[in-house]
């Protein structure tokens, strides 16, 4: 797979050097006539020259293109691979706490303390919910990948919806003793798909908590600019590296570190951000430094937009009814 190009290169390349031979081969030695007794023609440097540029441009657009289809299945595949180790290890810790937590509630010891308990089932939850954010995550991720079934937006009030994302977390950020804060405009609104843009603002809040210290604060604030409503995630956790943004934002890399309390990501999430954002027609931006935080950008459409074409068919249809409408002059 790593030399598929240059597989690709050689039996297509080949192939092409084999035409051209084969149309010089045929100028020199005018096969029609040797073979099927046509009228002889004689030897045409101009025209072999011209059919030989023509076929090293064919065949050469040709083999470009299709060293380019085959770059971009060996970056599919190796996200895949990479997403499969990533999540298999992922995978290990939760489990290992599911299952140690669960024997220990099945065969307490005699000492084991109501308090001792009640953490236990506390931290078995949290591994729960985890794992089951970032199962939740991986099957968006498939379903994107095997489907392009376009988004279906609706107009909604994005402070409404971040309420919510709040309580939804709240084990994760009670756990971690984090204060987070909606400071959204109530009149802010967003055009875009109410499930997508759910799995977008949980995957970043999340992530927020996720890179907080214990007792630190996020903010979630935003605005109306324009067309748009622009929206930020705000921590003043640990911080990312240059090296850590630009891996993050890569389309063809999932990027994952452990947060502040040790917990584990697959990388799926900020991936799924990214693709979600695109294809509701929005940006996604990140400004970082290691010990100061993250902000994370989010500008999404605010009201419904038509394409011009759309505007004036809908303005000739409507100047076309009110002249039927219209009264004749006598």
């Amino acid at each position: 797979m790593k030399k598929l190009w240059k597989k690709i290169l050689w039996i297509e390349g080949g192939g092409l050097a084999v035409i051209i031979g084969f149309i010089w081969l045929n100028e020199y030695l005018d096969l029609p006539h040797v073979l099927f007794k046509a009228p002889p023609t004689p030897f045409n440097f101009t025209e072999a020259l011209f059919e030989t540029g023509l076929m090293v441009v064919l065949g050469g657009s040709a083999i470009l293109y299709t060293i380019a289809l085959a770059r971009r299945l060996q970056n599919s595949d190796r996200e895949k691979d990479r997403l499969l180790e990533v999540i298999a290890h992922d995978l290990r810790s939760p489990f290992t706490t599911l299952l140690g937590n669960t024997e220990l509630l099945q065969n307490p010891p005699e000492d084991l303390s109501e308090e001792d308990r009640a953490t236990l089932i506390s931290d078995i939850h949290q591994s729960a919910a985890n794992t089951f954010q970032m199962l939740e995550n991986l099957l968006n991720w498939a379903r994107l990948r095997r489907q392009h079934a376009a988004p279906e937006p609706e107009l909604i009030e994005a402070r409404e919806l971040i309420d919510e994302i709040i309580a939804d977390l709240e084990d994760q950020w009670r756990d971690k003793e984090v204060t987070i804060t909606n400071n959204l405009a109530k009149e802010a609104r967003i055009f875009a798909d109410p499930i997508e843009l759910r799995s977008i603002l949980r995957n970043l809040i999340s992530n927020a908590i996720k890179f907080s210290r214990p007792q630190g604060s996020v903010e979630v604030t935003g605005r109306k600019r324009g067309g748009k409503t622009r929206i930020e995630v705000i921590d003043h956790g640990v911080g990312l590296t240059r090296r850590e943004q630009k891996l993050l934002m890569s389309k063809h890399f999932a990027f994952s570190k452990p947060g502040t309390k040790g917990e584990k990501g697959s990388g799926i999430g900020l991936m799924l951000v990214r693709e979600l954002t695109r294809r509701n027609g929005g940006k996604l931006k990140l400004r970082s430094a290691p010990d100061k935080g993250s902000v994370f950008t989010l500008q999404l459409p605010r009201t419904v937009r038509r394409s011009p074409k759309v505007e004036k068919k809908k303005k000739q249809k409507a100047e076309s009814k009110l002249a039927v409408n219209s009264p004749e002059k006598e």
